[in-house]
C-alpha cells in the first residue's frame, strides 16, 4: 500500500531534484517537553526541491518521524495524502464502489500497471511464455490476493471478503465481467481485449529469475497439509522449470490442472518472506474436500481440502521477479503452536518442553517472556478479535463508580511502559494504589470481562494480570476444542536430549569467592554476630532481607536474640526465607521467641518497629535509586530509631582487585594508579560489581554520607569493613557503617513525620505457637515504643 514518503518521492520522480530526508533524536525546536517522558524521540526534517523545510512532530520510531514528515509535505505542495482505507470509508454507496472496483481492474491491465507494480509483473510474464499469448491472461485470484487497491475495494462491498479469499474472488470476477477486460466463463481466467505492445511485452521478458536464464529449475521446500486428520503433514520439493508458471505447479500438488482455480491467503507473518498458503477452489457440489482444521488455524479463516504452505512469488523487493524460500516442517509447527496463548509464551521463552504459561502474575520484574498483553494482542491479531478495553482503578472507594467507564486502551497500542514510567517518576496527578483491573472483549459476539486476580500497587501490573486471565480462558478453550476434534487416542514417543550449554554463578559472588575465603558474605554475618555478642541485643531487624541467608545463619548460631524481624519489597525472596527458615525453627532449642517477615519498602516506616536493639541493612543501599535512597535516613534513623544501625555496602575502590585488572601485588597501588592505568588503555571506568547496582561509593563518599545522617537524627557512627587489611589501601572491600544512638537523638518531628502504614505480615513464627502465615488474630511481642530495655516490652496485636 502507498505510504506518504512513496507517494512524495513519486511526485518528484520525473524532476532533477529529490525530496531529502534527515532524521535526529529529540524533540524539534520550539516542541514543549511533556512532563512525563519516557523512552527517546525522533523528529524528521525534509527539505523539497523548492526549498520548502517541513518538521515533523516527535515520533517513537524514525521510520514514523519520516513518514509524518512526507505526509506534511504532501499537505505543503497542495496534494493531502489519504490512504486506500481512508478513501474508501468516505463512499457512499456500493455502486459508487462497484465502479472504482472496474476501473481498477481495467488500470491493472494497462501498460503503465504491468510494468510498474511489481507484485504482479511475474503473473503477467508467465502468461507471455506459457500461452505464447500478447492478451496475458492472468487468474483472478491473483488480482484478489495481490492488489492491495482491489483487496481494499472488496472489502468496502462484504467485509467478509476480508476473511474468505473464496467470496473475494467471486466480488472480482463479477466486477471483471463488467468491465472491459476479457473474463473467460470457462474458468477463472481475467485478460485484455487487446494486446499488449511490443515494448512492454520485452519489459515483461526482462522481468525473470536467475534460475530461468541459466536455464535451470528452480527447487524449494514447502509443507504440505492434508485435510484429512488422519493423514500426517509432510514436507514437499517443488520443482519449477523456466517455462512453467508456479501457479500451475502448484495446482498440480494440489490435484487440479488449473492454476486460476488455486486460491491464496493473505501473507504469514513469522515465517519466511512471501509465505502464503495455497489450496483449491472448492466446487459447490464438491463433498469430497472437507474443512482443513489445520491450515484453518494459520489463516483465521476456513481452508477446504488439501493445502500447501509456501514461499513462493513476486513482490515489491524483488522487482517484480519471482522469488522463493525455503518452508520447513519445523517452520510449520512454529506457526501453529503459535496461534495458542500458550505457545506464544513457549516461542517467547524459547523453551518449547518446560515453559508453560504461568497461571498467576506476580510483577513485570518477575516475568519471563514476553508479557501477558503483548501476548493478548497477538492473540487479538490473529483471531481478528477486537482490541480489548480495560478500566483500572483502586480499590480504595467504590469500585462500581470507577469503573462505569472503560479506557479503550487499543490493542496495538501498548502504554505499559508509559505508565510504569509515570509512576516510578512519582506523578502528583496520578490516583495511588493498589489497583484492580476489568478488561472487557468481545468473544463469539457476546461481551465477556477479565478480572486481575487481586490488588496489585502498580497500575499496569493489574491489568496484566486481567490481560493473563483472559489468555488462560482462551488457552483452556482451544485446549478442549482440540482435544475434542482429535479422534486419535495413540500415544506419542518423543526422544529428546539434553545439553547444558553453559553454567553461569552471580558475578559478585564469583568475583568475592575467588579472592577471599571465607566469602565475603560470610565474613559479613560473622562480623554482625560479633555485634550482637557484643551488644547483648534482644531484638533484631533486617531490612532488605532477600531469600534470608543472613536470618538462617543467625537462628543456626547461639546468641542472645529473643525477636527477630526481615523486611524485604519482594514477594519471592520472602516466600523462600519462610520455607527455608521454618525448617531451620522446627529443630531450635534457645531464646528465640519470634520470627516475622514483613513484606513492605524500607523508606516507608512502620511505627511497630520502633526502638529495637539492632537493625542491620547489609548490601541493600546499593540497590537503591536516587529518589528512595534520600529517604532512608529519615525513615530508619528518623522515626524507627534502632539503637545501633549496621549498614553495609560495597569499596568501588577495591573493584579492579576483584574484576581481575591488577593482581594481588599491586593492590596497594590504590584506586588513582588503577585509574590512571586504565585511561591509558582507553578505559576511563571501574565497572560494578554487579549489574543491578545503581552506584558503588568510594570509602570518602560512604564516609560523607553516614556522617551526614548520624549528625541529622542524633547518631554516632563508626567505620570498619571485611575483606582486606586494616590501614592498607584500598581498603576493605566490604564497607561498614556502625550508627549508635547517643540518646539525644533529634529524630523526626511529629509535624515532619510522613504518614506511616503497617507493613504486611507474611509469615511468623512463635516458640508457643509454631509456625504459620501472616493472621490479624495472632499475638507477637514487639520492644515497647518508649522502652530502652526488651524486657518491659508488651504484646501488641497485629
Amino acid at each position: 500500500m502507498t505510504t506518504p514518503k512513496a507517494r512524495l518521492n513519486q511526485l518528484y520522480s520525473a524532476s532533477d531534484g529529490q525530496p531529502r530526508y534527515f532524521t535526529l533524536s529529540g524533540r524539534p525546536p520550539g516542541c514543549p517537553t511533556p512532563k512525563l517522558q519516557s523512552g527517546s524521540t525522533f523528529y524528521c526534517k525534509v527539505e523539497l526541491p523548492n526549498g520548502t523545510v517541513v518538521v515533523s512532530e516527535p515520533c517513537r520510531r524514525k521510520k514514523d518521524a519520516e513518514q509524518d514528515a512526507a505526509r506534511k509535505a504532501l499537505h505543503e505542495i497542495g496534494t493531502p495524502f489519504e490512504s486506500v482505507a481512508a478513501a474508501f470509508s468516505t463512499m457512499k454507496s456500493s455502486e459508487e464502489v462497484w465502479i472504482e472496483l472496474k476501473l481498477r481492474i481495467e488500470t491493472a491491465f494497462s501498460n503503465e500497471c504491468v510494468l510498474n507494480y511489481k507484485p504482479l509483473m511475474e503473473h503477467f510474464r508467465a502468461a507471455i511464455v506459457r500461452r505464447g499469448k500478447s492478451h496475458a491472461p492472468v487468474p483472478a485470484t491473483v488480482l484478489a490476493s495481490l492488489d492491495t487497491k482491489i483487496i481494499s475495494m472488496c472489502k468496502a462491498l462484504d467485509n467478509i471478503s476480508d476473511g474468505n479469499p473464496a467470496r473475494a474472488l467471486e466480488l472480482v470476477y463479477k466486477a471483471a465481467k463488467g468491465s472491459s477486460v476479457l473474463a473467460c466463463d470457462a474458468n477463472m481466467w481475467i485478460s485484455r481485449v487487446e494486446p499488449f505492445p511490443a515494448h512492454v511485452k520485452s519489459g515483461l521478458l526482462e522481468q525473470t529469475t536467475e534460475a530461468s536464464v541459466a536455464s535451470e529449475k528452480i527447487h524449494f521446500d514447502a509443507v504440505y497439509i492434508p485435510f484429512a486428520l488422519d493423514r500426517t503433514v509432510s514436507a514437499i520439493r517443488i520443482n519449477i522449470d523456466p517455462s512453467d508458471y508456479y501457479m500451475d505447479v502448484l495446482a498440480r500438488q494440489l490435484g487440479i490442472d488449473d492454476g486460476a482455480r488455486v486460491l491464496i491467503s493473505r501473507s504469514i507473518t513469522k515465517a519466511p518472506s512471501g509465505t502464503r498458503l495455497f489450496w483449491r477452489l472448492a466446487e459447490r457440489d464438491d463433498k469430497s474436500s472437507g474443512v482443513n482444521m489445520r491450515a484453518s488455524t494459520l489463516t483465521s479463516h476456513s481452508v477446504y481440502g488439501n493445502a500447501i504452505l509456501a514461499a513462493v512469488g513476486s513482490t515489491w523487493k524483488s522487482e517484480g521477479r519471482l522469488c522463493y524460500d525455503d518452508v520447513s516442517l519445523g517452520c510449520y509447527y512454529r506457526l501453529a503452536l503459535g496461534k495458542s496463548p500458550s505457545g506464544s509464551y513457549k516461542l517467547s521463552r524459547g523453551a518449547l518442553l518446560t515453559a508453560e504459561l504461568p497461571p498467576t502474575f506476580t510483577s513485570k520484574s518477575r516475568w519471563r517472556g514476553s508479557t501477558p498483553r503483548s501476548l493478548l494482542n497477538e492473540f487479538c491479531h490473529q483471531s481478528h478479535l477486537l482490541a480489548p478495553t480495560f478500566c483500572s482503578y483502586p480499590v480504595k472507594g467504590d469500585s462500581n463508580d470507577s469503573c462505569a467507564g472503560y479506557e479503550d486502551h487499543g490493542c496495538t497500542a501498548d502504554t505499559s511502559d508509559q505508565t510504569d514510567q509515570a509512576e516510578n517518576n512519582g506523578n502528583v496527578n496520578a490516583a495511588q494504589g493498589p489497583f484492580l483491573c476489568k478488561l472487557r472483549m468481545l468473544v463469539c459476539g457476546a461481551p465477556r470481562e477479565f478480572e486481575s486476580e487481586r490488588s496489585y500497587r502498580n497500575r499496569n501490573d493489574a491489568i496484566q494480570s486481567a490481560c493473563l486471565q483472559a489468555l488462560l480462558y482462551f488457552d483452556t478453550s482451544l485446549a478442549h476444542l482440540m482435544s475434542s476434534s482429535n479422534q486419535s487416542s495413540g500415544s506419542l514417543s518423543l526422544e529428546y536430549t539434553v545439553s547444558l550449554l553453559k553454567y553461569v554463578e552471580a558475578a559478585e559472588a564469583r568475583m568475592e569467592s575467588a579472592v577471599f575465603s571465607p566469602p565475603l558474605s560470610r565474613q559479613r554475618i560473622d562480623f554482625a554476630l560479633e555485634l550482637f555478642q557484643r551488644s547483648q541485643a534482644l531484638s533484631l531487624i533486617d531490612f532488605g532481607c532477600g531469600s534470608g541467608s543472613f536470618l538462617e545463619a543467625i537462628v543456626e548460631q547461639p546468641n542472645s536474640l529473643q525477636h527477630i524481624v526481615g523486611v524485604d519489597i519482594s514477594l519471592r525472596s520472602l516466600t523462600r526465607a519462610s520455607k527455608s527458615l521454618q525448617g531451620k525453627l522446627a529443630k531450635l532449642r534457645g531464646a528465640l521467641e519470634s520470627v516475622t517477615l514483613y513484606e513492605g519498602s524500607i523508606v516507608e516506616p512502620d511505627h511497630r518497629l520502633h526502638n529495637f536493639d539492632v537493625a542491620t541493612c547489609l548490601e541493600v543501599v546499593e540497590h537503591m535509586d536516587p529518589e528512595p535512597l534520600s529517604r532512608f535516613g529519615k525513615s530508619i534513623l528518623g522515626i524507627m530509631q534502632p539503637k545501633v544501625l549496621l549498614v553495609s555496602t560495597p569499596n568501588i575502590e577495591y573493584n579492579p582487585i576483584l574484576h581481575g585488572i591488577v593482581t594481588r601485588k599491586e593492590k596497594s597501588e590504590g584506586l588513582e594508579e588503577t585509574l590512571d592505568a586504565k585511561k591509558a588503555e582507553g578505559d576511563e571506568t571501574v565497572r560494578l560489581r554487579n549489574d543491578d547496582h545503581r552506584f558503588e561509593w568510594t570509602r570518602a563518599e560512604f564516609s560523607d554520607w553516614a556522617s551526614d545522617l548520624a549528625c541529622t537524627y542524633g547518631y554516632s557512627v563508626e567505620f570498619s569493613g571485611v575483606g582486606g587489611t586494616p590501614g592498607q589501601e584500598p581498603g576493605f572491600a566490604s564497607q561498614m557503617a556502625i550508627f549508635t544512638r547517643t540518646g539525644t537523638g533529634m529524630g523526626v518531628r511529629d509535624s515532619e513525620q510522613p504518614k506511616t502504614g503497617e507493613y504486611s505480615t507474611l509469615w511468623r513464627w512463635s516458640s508457643k505457637l509454631g509456625a504459620g502465615p501472616g493472621d490479624k488474630n495472632l499475638v507477637v511481642f514487639f520492644p515497647a515504643v518508649n522502652s530502652d530495655s526488651f524486657s518491659s516490652a508488651g504484646p501488641v496485636s497485629d
